[in-house]
């Protein structure tokens, strides 16, 4: 039986995997209008509406499917952060604030460590404790404000 169920990989990995760059290779309006609509169904469809969490898991009809009890087990905070880029990116491209809002909301819960504990099991305080980003085996990236995680992006961008 196939299952037509949506998960944020299906659903937005076009985007950060080709779409942008399909964009800036061809100057074709019609990969960034499709990176667009994919990040505009990820604000309306995707979204935690108590948290503004970016979530996982969704039946054919755009409902949560919990995977576990806990909703902080559920939060993966580096698809949370590939958010962050797609959407500073599309406000780099068509000047759109509302895409630099979104990124400044959701890098800010990062930042300021809105969940107790990431999925990678570093522990973010209550009292804002910069953000860590796994680089690589047991080498961590601090993001410690908004300046930092755009300089980031750029850094992933050379």
């Amino acid at each position: 039986m196939k299952s037509y169920d949506k998960s944020f990989s299906s659903e937005v990995v076009p985007v950060s995997s080709y779409m942008l760059y399909l964009y800036l290779a061809t100057r074709d309006d019609k990969y960034l209008h499709q990176a667009e609509r994919i990040m505009n169904t990820v604000l309306k469809k995707m979204t935690d509406p108590e948290t503004n969490w970016i979530l996982e898991s969704f039946d054919k009809d755009w409902n949560y499917k919990a995977r576990t009890d806990n909703l902080e087990n559920e939060i993966n905070i580096g698809h949370n952060l590939e958010v962050v880029w797609m959407f500073y990116r599309l406000y780099l491209l068509t000047g759109n604030k509302g895409y630099l809002d979104s990124t400044e909301f959701i890098a800010g819960k990062l930042i300021n460590g809105d969940l107790v504990k990431t999925e990678y099991g570093i522990p973010v305080s209550e009292e804002q404790t910069p953000l860590c980003i796994p680089i690589s085996g047991t080498n961590f990236l601090l993001i410690e404000n908004m300046e930092t995680l755009i300089q980031v992006f750029f850094r992933m961008e050379k």
